[in-house]
């Protein structure tokens, strides 16, 4: 089994001194650079890969299930993530941690959120929330790159058999406009109606 971190590489060693994480909020505070709320609160700050919309949708079709990580029974989470998680959550980088999970690929993912402003947390604007990726583990570590690529190819297999059982059933209501003309005159209604071919 395999354990992979998903730490922003010129950041990924911020966390290993106290010292360093205060030495890089004075020196942003000092030069008037921004810092996340928790992240001026804690010895730790959030060091991981964030997600944009995309990259989101994109690891949801890689696994099809997800649930909070304390609800997460599926297989043993790793010890060094439980470790890493603590330190998150002790820290309160971060406000929630889901795991996404698939039966057929089980090589879950750990996705963590936050707020991305005080004004936001206050209004309980969950969906303002920011997601970046924690962990992954499984038989084989996978740089992030290829986990897109494989969730873009499994999403473009959807799509065209979609598009084939659309042709399926245009096909066999081909010549059949009168009988779908009449269907939709006798149902006393100007709305669309599913065409099936059953």
């Amino acid at each position: 089994m395999e354990v992979q971190f998903f730490k922003q590489p010129e950041l990924k060693t911020i966390n290993d001194k106290p010292e360093n994480v205060a030495r890089l909020i004075e020196l942003s505070e000092k030069l008037g650079i921004a810092l996340p709320d928790n992240d001026k609160q804690s010895e730790v700050i959030n060091i991981y890969r964030p997600l944009n919309s995309y990259e989101v949708n994109c690891l949801e079709v890689l696994c099809k299930g997800s649930c909070p990580l304390k609800n997460y029974d599926i297989t043993p989470i790793p010890l060094e993530i439980l470790e890493e998680v603590m330190i998150l959550t002790e820290n309160k980088v971060f406000e929630e941690f889901i795991v996404l999970h698939s039966v057929d690929d089980p090589d879950p993912i750990i996705i963590a959120k936050k707020y991305r402003n005080e004004k936001d947390r206050a209004d309980g604007y969950s969906w303002k929330k920011q997601s970046f990726i924690v962990a992954r583990w499984g038989d084989q570590a996978k740089p992030f790159e290829q986990l897109i690529s494989e969730a873009v190819a499994k999403a473009r297999a959807k799509v065209r058999k979609q598009l084939v059982e659309v042709l399926v059933n245009l096909k066999a209501w081909e010549g059949r406009e009168d009988d779908l003309t009449e269907k939709l005159l006798t149902s006393g209604s100007n709305e669309a109606f599913y065409i099936s071919t059953k």
